[in-house]
């Protein structure tokens, strides 16, 4: 007989708002700060570019909550299912809409369609696919935890973790630990470590994790070059913690919406099309309301391909891993 499954995860429709808020800043930075490609200039759009370390603190919270009684096997499968139909489609998408850039060939669209393109090494279609590497670090991170058994173990693994990135700028610790980015996912797991059961050596980290994401903060706006304010900055990182504990702790509670879900879900096609589509078809404008029309194109976009792309194949990639693994004698038994 095959062991039972794992509880389904508490779905938190809060976080399903902090996901959407994090790409819409990040959607704002691009579109109405970063230069050469902007539709308007808006000042406080730089400040939509830390909405990248906001999808890393949910992500430290949501990939420890689901990888809660999974298996190696159960844990991938539900990552690939989770993550690569949604990128294919829309990476497929921003590949045809960048057909006639001259560095972007077949090479680099399959080498992108792997979801583990270094922007060191190869042209990413959309230079905002940076951070799915990372993310596929700290995936791996989950991965190799559960592999050995030691899940249960993840406090002492961050507290490691980020005292060899407090201790050292090597290029492994830059890199590999990813030093920039740790402080985001350790408090991420943290909160969800408190849910669980506080204690003072979990409030401890998080404070730790604090510290340091307000070093790598500073250490952003000091080379990011678009004017931001060190304090601003810092207060705005600071909330995102705040939210995320409040989150964790039931202090913020949505109550359970569709439309709130869906926002969440409709986040992550907005996140991956965005940037190419506004570099091939951007526009420039003075009105307000052009841009606002432009803010509900992407996300009318996103839903379209949430609706009736993703969905069925996420649909279609459950049934084909379920029929792979019931042929299996582990799944026989």
């Amino acid at each position: 007989m095959s062991a039972p499954s794992p509880a389904k995860p508490v779905h938190l429709y809060a976080i399903d708002l902090l996901r959407f808020f994090a790409a819409m800043g990040v959607v704002l930075c691009h579109w109405c700060f970063s230069p050469p490609h902007t539709i308007m200039q808006v000042s406080g759009a730089k400040y939509g570019v830390f909405g990248v370390q906001m999808f890393f603190l949910i992500s430290g919270f949501v990939i420890l909550l689901s990888a809660q009684g999974k298996d190696l096997r159960s844990f991938v499968v539900a990552r690939v299912v989770r993550l690569y139909p949604a990128f294919w489609i829309c990476c497929t998408i921003s590949a045809l809409c960048a057909y006639v850039d001259p560095l972007l060939g077949w090479p680099e669209y399959f080498y992108n369609m792997t979801m583990l393109a270094d922007q060191g090494y190869v042209k990413l279609i959309n230079q905002a696919y940076w951070t799915l590497f990372i993310e596929a670090k700290f995936y791996l991170l989950i991965a190799l935890l559960i592999l050995c058994g030691r899940l249960h173990r993840i406090e002492g693994v961050m507290w490691a973790w980020l005292a060899a990135c407090a201790v050292s700028t090597s290029f492994l610790a830059n890199h590999l630990l990813m030093g920039r980015y740790a402080p985001f996912f350790v408090a991420g797991c943290t909160c969800f470590l408190l849910r669980q059961r506080p204690s003072w050596t979990r409030w401890a980290l998080l404070l730790f994790s604090w510290a340091l994401g307000m070093k790598a903060t500073v250490f952003e706006v000091s080379t990011n070059g678009g004017g931001l304010d060190p304090l601003t900055s810092c207060l705005l990182v600071t909330s995102f913690f705040i939210a995320m504990l409040a989150i964790a702790l039931d202090w913020l509670v949505v109550p359970p919406m569709k439309a709130v879900a869906t926002l969440g879900a409709i986040s992550y096609p907005i996140y991956l099309l965005h940037q190419r589509i506004e570099i091939e078809f951007g526009w420039t404008t003075d009105s307000p309301i052009l841009l606002l029309a432009a803010f509900v194109w992407i996300i009318v976009l996103s839903y379209a391909v949430h609706r009736w792309a993703e969905r069925p194949f996420q649909r279609w990639m459950r049934a084909f891993f379920a029929s792979a693994i019931a042929r299996t004698p582990a799944g026989r038994q």
